[in-house]
């Protein structure tokens, strides 16, 4: 009991971080735990503390060391792509009707950096990614979506045809946005929660045209970089769609310093063990690999 009374004050004060507040209970508590699991000695000195003074224990170095690591690795993965302005994205979304839905959808994904780092070139990667697939899909299934589901208008204008939407991810208030967004635009939509790490099962059930995996795998954090490369290898065999959109940054972010491409190596391995073919290309600071499953 002690011990779930100290996680519980963990996760609080983690939070309090407003970037961070949208993330769900369930991702933060295997976060904690991963983190219990590499730094037991820490975890031992902060239960004792706890337990022989609760009151004073969030001014305890080791308390404050563990919240520290915390945050900066899930600023790391998600922090990080919050932009200024992103807590208006529900007015916004409110704000839709028949006449502006695709004007707003535009100025969300100014919201989120990945997005907007895509916005000037939306159209140009949706027509390559038809030009290659040369498909006019019924259903996509976009994989740690973030706010990519915004762009529904510019994808539908290069596949020529209105596709249902399907996607994930761990945010649950971007969950909340996107499905209200759906809802209010009238899209055949649906988002929902799914830890890729530990229930792959919530997505595998459905059977897609084309699944986005944008600048994913890299966020796949897990103890081992080998535990990433098995995660990513389940993920190619058992999820039902005939391609795989993947995407990598080529740059850091700020876009300073670019990233070796046999950084990837692992992933073209990968591809060839499973058989599958591939194309790429590279538009801004993003590398696009189109994944056709054998």
């Amino acid at each position: 009991m002690q011990e779930d009374n100290l996680k519980k004050i963990i996760l609080g004060k983690v939070v309090e971080k407003k970037e961070l507040k949208s993330l769900s209970k369930d991702y933060l508590e295997g976060e904690l735990n991963n983190f219990i699991l590499e730094n037991k000695k820490l975890w031992e000195k902060v239960k004792d503390k706890y337990a022989t003074n609760a009151d004073k224990i969030q001014k305890s170095k080791e308390f404050k060391t563990i919240i520290k690591s915390i945050r900066t690795k899930l600023r790391a993965i998600f922090g990080v792509f919050y932009l200024k302005g992103f807590e208006n994205t529900e007015d916004l979304i409110n704000s839709i009707t028949p006449q502006n839905k695709e004007v707003t959808a535009f100025n969300i994904l100014k919201l989120h950096r990945s997005s907007k780092e895509r916005l000037r070139n939306y159209e140009e990667i949706y027509d390559k990614i038809y030009e290659i697939t040369k498909m006019q899909p019924k259903i996509i299934l976009d994989i740690a979506c973030g706010y990519n589901p915004f762009s529904y208008y510019f994808l539908r204008e290069s596949f020529q045809c209105i596709p249902d939407y399907i996607c994930c991810d761990i945010g649950k208030k971007d969950i909340y946005f996107i499905n209200k967004f759906f809802q209010n635009a009238e899209i055949n939509g649906k988002a929902i929660y799914c830890d890729l790490r530990n229930n792959l099962d919530v997505i595998k059930k459905f059977n897609a045209d084309i699944c986005f995996m944008l600048k994913t795998l890299d966020s796949l954090d897990t103890n081992s970089n080998k535990d990433s490369n098995i995660l990513t290898k389940t993920i190619l065999k058992e999820i039902k769609t005939k391609y795989f959109i993947v995407s990598f940054a080529s740059k850091s972010i700020g876009g300073n310093k670019t990233i070796n491409k046999k950084k990837r190596t692992w992933f073209y391995k990968l591809l060839q063990e499973l058989s599958f073919s591939y194309d790429e290309f590279c538009i801004h600071n993003e590398l696009f690999v189109i994944v056709k499953k054998s």
